[in-house]
């Protein structure tokens, strides 16, 4: 009776371990004890895409999950396209070339262009810009004027000893005024933008025949002379 106890008890344990042998490797499926694929949730998302590509292909709309960028981040989280930076950046520069001042060399054409001064010293000539100085409001005996200085008009590659020229101004009418300019008169002259008129500190006391409109050319010649 012993030995039939003992034989079903081996039975038993035999079956027993067959049993975990079979649950061990039905866990492995084969992939050597790793991972198997990720949870069920996961599968939602990816219907969500595929949704949303036929979306696409019927409409022309996008979702708001294929419509995301490639970081993750959407379209509503306030990201400006780099299409949009550069953009602006194009406007503040062609804004930059409206406004840019004339440089002094540039050849314009003093005639007609009021912002622009013609010099001539000899056989040379140089071309002005009155938008390239500063410019500053000047009492005219009650009347307020922007004007600029006009010895800055007269830099060192017109003139390096500008005390040793005397100089006369013309109008576009062909006006100029009687005698020559010292250089003393330059530095207490000024020339009004926008209209070109010159005028000259009271204390000069100069006639009024000094004060040459839309002054077009300013001529140099030796002070000696």
């Amino acid at each position: 009776m012993k030995i039939q106890v003992l034989a079903a008890l081996a039975v038993a344990g035999l079956l027993a371990i067959a049993a975990w042998g079979c649950d061990s490797d039905s866990g492995s499926g084969g992939n050597d004890g790793k991972d198997t694929a990720g949870p069920a949730e996961d599968v939602p998302e990816a219907q969500d895409v595929q949704e949303g590509a036929d979306l696409l292909a019927e409409t022309g709309e996008q979702t708001p999950e294929t419509a995301a960028q490639p970081d993750g981040r959407s379209p509503d989280d306030g990201i400006e396209s780099p299409d949009s930076g550069m953009s602006e950046v194009a406007e503040d520069l062609a804004d930059a070339d409206e406004v840019t001042p004339g440089i002094p060399g540039d050849k314009c054409d003093a005639m007609t262009d009021k912002n622009c001064v013609e010099i001539h010293r000899g056989e040379s000539v140089f071309y002005r810009h009155i938008d390239y100085y500063p410019t500053f409001e000047f009492d005219d005996k009650g009347t307020v004027r922007t004007v600029i200085h006009l010895h800055e008009l007269i830099d060192p590659e017109v003139a390096e000893e500008p005390d040793a020229w005397r100089y006369q101004i013309f109008g576009t009418d062909g006006y100029t005024f009687g005698g020559y300019a010292e250089w003393d008169h330059m530095l207490q002259g000024y020339m009004e933008v926008g209209v070109r008129r010159v005028v000259w500190e009271p204390a000069l006391e100069l006639p009024d025949s000094w004060r040459v409109k839309d002054a077009y050319l300013i001529t140099l010649s030796p002070a000696g002379e």
